[in-house]
């Protein structure tokens, strides 16, 4: 819900639609969720702990539309930017990035 709110309010709405309070509050709320995430993330290299598994794949997509709006370095922590990195370095992603 944050993303699309935060995606739509940013970009997909024609400007006059927009909603600057609304992008701010999907913003933070977006920040939040993924300081969360990194104190869950910890220290593991994938989600579920050594395996990379479909959540890697669920959060994945979130942090790839950040990163796409050049935003992720501002609402996630620096273990969840690096397990992003990890990820995007995957053959299967980068292969499904280029179509």
């Amino acid at each position: 819900m944050y993303l699309s709110l935060f995606f739509g309010h940013s970009v997909l709405l024609p400007k006059n639609q927009r909603n600057k309070l609304m992008a701010d509050w999907a913003f933070i709320n977006l920040k939040s969720t993924f300081n969360q995430f990194g104190l869950d993330l910890d220290d593991k290299e994938f989600i579920t702990g050594d395996k990379f598994t479909a959540a890697d794949i669920s959060v994945g997509y979130v942090a790839y539309a950040m990163s796409f709006l050049g935003k992720f370095e501002e609402v996630a922590p620096e273990n969840v930017i690096k397990w992003w990195q990890k990820l995007a370095e995957r053959p299967a992603l980068k292969k499904s990035l280029s179509l």
